[in-house]
């Protein structure tokens, strides 16, 4: 996984950090394909799960022989086996993540790295797929040599367009994965309607699903003066607006709704939600996500 190092801005100390971490999925794997994640099913490994009473075709390995002689019965051991976890990456080029001193779309980029770094040194399957008003380029989930390269290679063609239509993307999306896992959306959700629509079409198709939401400190804290004018970053056709200090209090005011609003909805849902600003360094998104539940210790 020497790639890290060469083709981003992650040195060797952080690929070390990384090497060490797991994506969290509160579900057990589905897809019985060798993995280091704890399956949905049974069947040979090394962590004893229970007996069930033998059956012609059984792995005569597996025939609790002790047991036998105690019982005069024919049981096998079952155990809990290992599987893989499918991780989709969604990654945000909308013209509002063109944005900020430290670019939010940048640092999104950034974090897509590590999180296919981490997921794919655990043995997971992971992908990529970038979007706007709609799908654009998508990689689908691999764990063949290569795959980090290939992610890597796309990140940085990558480049923004268009506006924002999450409830679209999300139900295309699920439509068109051929096997559910783990979607983690890169955003700033600034999107005309609520995305409410596309995640519960995830959650439909069984998709367990994690919103980390990109920030610029410009929008979170914003420095404007006085009756500057603002420009739609999405919608160009808008008018432009005049800013004084009234309009900053409203925006304050609606942002911090807004933030609210989207918090509440994954908290209903059960979904994992963390929100970042995109001027962190790697300690402290390395220490955000840990504190969000996104990824964990080995």
């Amino acid at each position: 996984m020497t790639e890290l190092t060469q083709s981003s801005s992650l040195g060797a100390s952080a690929v070390a950090s990384l090497a060490r971490l797991s994506i969290v999925t509160r579900r057990r794997a589905p897809t019985g394909l060798p993995g280091r994640r704890p399956a949905a099913f049974t069947g040979s490994g090394v962590d004893f799960a229970d007996f069930r009473p033998y059956s012609p075709g059984d792995d005569i390995r597996n025939v609790d022989w002790p047991l036998y002689a105690r019982l005069g019965k024919l049981f096998s051991r079952q155990y809990h086996a290992e599987s893989e976890l499918a991780v989709h990456i969604l990654l945000d080029v909308s013209r509002s993540m063109q944005f900020g001193r430290f670019d939010k779309l940048d640092f999104a980029k950034r974090l897509a790295r590590a999180l296919a770094y981490v997921g794919l040194s655990d043995l997971d399957r992971v992908g990529l797929a970038t979007f706007s008003d709609r799908l654009h380029r998508q990689l689908p989930p691999r764990r063949a040599g290569g795959q980090l390269a290939r992610v890597f290679r796309m990140l940085e063609e990558s480049e923004v367009q268009g506006r924002t239509d999450l409830n679209r993307v999300l139900r295309d999306y699920g439509v068109q994965a051929r096997r559910p896992g783990l979607v983690v959306i890169l955003s700033d959700f600034f999107t005309p309607r609520d995305c409410t629509e596309g995640l519960d079409y995830l959650r439909y198709k069984n998709f367990e699903v994690v919103l980390i939401q990109v920030l610029a400190r410009e929008e979170l804290d914003p420095r404007i003066e006085p009756d500057a004018e603002l420009a739609d970053a999405e919608q160009r056709d808008l008018p432009h607006l005049t800013a004084d200090r009234e309009a900053v209090r409203r925006y304050r005011g609606n942002l911090e709704a807004f933030e609210a609003r989207l918090a509440r909805s994954c908290l209903e849902r059960g979904l994992t939600f963390v929100c970042l600003e995109s001027s962190l360094g790697f300690d402290g998104l390395l220490r955000k996500l840990l504190e969000g539940g996104v990824w964990e210790r080995r």
